[in-house]
């Protein structure tokens, strides 16, 4: 687990790191988010805010059609906010809500405009007494978001990139810049960082603080299958994460 200060630590030692490797345009955006974690009170819900933090060292590999676009001006930039419940830590059941978008733009030489999109992931606790709308997990993932949609007025100034993998995990921002770095910088910068010792070590501990459990919760769905009541709540639990479980 980790409270305010082990995270504020981490997050100081991931902005070195990031700096040293040249992944990030400035670490302003991650200061503020220390400022503004510090702010926080544990008993009252900690809470993370990062907005717009850019990376360097980009890759053009994600575009379906590379030659439609300027690789020179593809931006992507990591937007989040975390908020814990009362009394809690940073790690997977904590959480009260939480937002990640990756935002991307570029220009499009064939129609000679800037173009957008983005990849959203958000948790979403289903009240009991309301079924949501659609399928989709407590923590789901889609292309898209409000950032997109409010700045965009047709589809022609989107981007088509090669879709995400539906099914993903919760992610911290450790765990959300490690998302980004893996899927949008280019190969070399990428696996340098990765073999950070540092960074090896930030990330595997925010992997065993949000995925561990998160993954043990799925996995309970086939290690409980009787009609007991207990293994009944941890079915019940499993399809949270996954909807597409059968409860019987």
């Amino acid at each position: 687990m980790a409270d305010k200060g082990e995270t504020i630590d981490s997050v100081e030692r991931f902005i070195g790191v990031l700096e040293q490797h040249g992944i990030i345009s400035s670490s302003t955006p991650l200061y503020e988010l220390i400022k503004g974690l510090k702010k926080t009170n544990q008993n009252m819900g900690l809470i993370y805010a990062l907005s717009d933090l850019r990376f360097n060292e980009l890759s053009n590999k994600q575009f379906i059609q590379d030659d439609k676009w300027d690789g020179s001006d593809f931006s992507v930039q990591l937007h989040l906010n975390v908020g814990l419940k009362r009394n809690q830590v940073f790690q997977f059941g904590s959480v009260k809500n939480s937002v990640v978008e990756i935002t991307y733009e570029a220009y499009s030489e064939e129609i000679c405009e800037l173009a957008r999109g983005a990849w959203h992931l958000d948790y979403h606790e289903n009240e009991s007494n309301k079924p949501p709308e659609f399928i989709h997990p407590n923590y789901h993932f889609h292309h898209g978001g409000r950032k997109i949609k409010d700045t965009t007025s047709n589809y022609g100034e989107l981007i088509l990139l090669d879709a995400p993998r539906l099914m993903h995990p919760p992610l911290d921002l450790f765990l959300a810049v490690d998302f980004l770095v893996s899927n949008f910088v280019k190969e070399r910068k990428c696996r340098n960082l990765r073999a950070d010792t540092t960074y090896e070590e930030i990330i595997k501990a925010s992997q065993i603080k949000w995925w561990q459990k998160y993954y043990q919760q799925v996995a309970d769905y086939w290690n409980h299958q009787t009609s007991g009541a207990d293994d009944v709540t941890k079915r019940g639990e499993a399809n949270v994460s996954n909807p597409y479980l059968y409860l019987n």
